[in-house]
């Protein structure tokens, strides 16, 4: 059959309930690689909390981290690829909101900035391997355009930071997922207009020159769904969001803790023998 270009998520997706690759996944995705087709990870994890995933899978492909933010070629770092956010339009953005900031995070190869260290949610931290570390207001330390940078407001003020993400000025730049819920502490995850999962899959097509119907993608949750929605073949887990479950074409019969993605791959391939 022809080669396919597989993208997976992985938290949720492709890991386990424990954030493990099972045994059976390895096995497969190096099956799959010997095979000749195309592997991909496309993870919100920056590439210090992704890459020892991409060694455990044995894979020599790009990589997708920062929700789409970065393409690391972890053989040749010379040729990665980044969707940043203007600097200064970041730091216009972040005085205008300065009242409203609980905490914030960003991150790069290089560095993590924190504001208010103690309030960012551990697991979005990736601290291995260790990296210079800067706190203090963003306005005054973060000196790179950011990838994917992480607010964290009020909740009650929410509505007020929506009000100035969305002023014309910042709309032309950022984009932004917007993650409410039922504790106090509301998030924006901001990422550059060109800087979605969907955006890093179609940049990957073209820079692979792949058939574009030759090509699967899988995922969870809302940062997922630009890619399931431009991928030819997008599917959404069976234990993922409702929202992504209703705009995807296809959804696995087996939850990530049951290798999901192994068991519907193994089915499209024998579908297409």
């Amino acid at each position: 059959m022809n080669k396919l270009l597989i993208v997976s998520d992985l938290d949720y997706t492709l890991l386990n309930k424990k954030s493990k690759l099972s045994f059976k996944t390895k096995k497969y995705v190096h099956k799959l690689s010997k095979q000749g087709h195309m592997f991909v990870l496309a993870t919100g994890r920056p590439y210090q909390g992704c890459i020892n995933f991409y060694n455990e899978l044995k894979l020599t492909t790009p990589l997708i981290c920062d929700n789409g933010g970065s393409i690391h070629f972890p053989n040749n770092h010379s040729k990665d690829i980044y969707a940043k956010i203007p600097l200064e339009i970041f730091i216009d953005f972040i005085k205008d909101i300065k009242p409203y900031i609980h905490s914030a995070y960003s991150s790069d190869f290089e560095t993590i900035y924190f504001q208010n260290r103690n309030e960012v949610p551990k697991f979005i931290q990736h601290m291995n391997p260790p990296r210079e570390i800067i706190e203090g207001d963003f306005e005054y330390i973060v000196k790179k355009s950011p990838i994917n940078p992480s607010i964290f407001v009020k909740r009650l003020d929410n509505d007020k930071v929506l009000k100035i993400i969305n002023q014309e000025k910042y709309s032309r730049f950022i984009s932004y997922r917007n993650w409410v819920s039922n504790y106090d502490i509301a998030t924006f995850e901001l990422y550059a207009k060109d800087g979605s999962k969907g955006d890093a899959l179609d940049k990957l097509i073209k820079l692979l020159n792949w058939p574009e119907n030759q090509v699967l993608a899988f995922g969870d949750q809302m940062n997922d769904i630009e890619m399931i929605t431009r991928a030819h073949h997008g599917v959404a887990m069976i234990n993922g969001r409702e929202e992504v479950k209703n705009i995807a074409k296809y959804i696995t019969k087996k939850t990530h803790h049951k290798n999901g993605v192994i068991h519907y791959i193994k089915n499209y391939i024998k579908t297409k023998k």
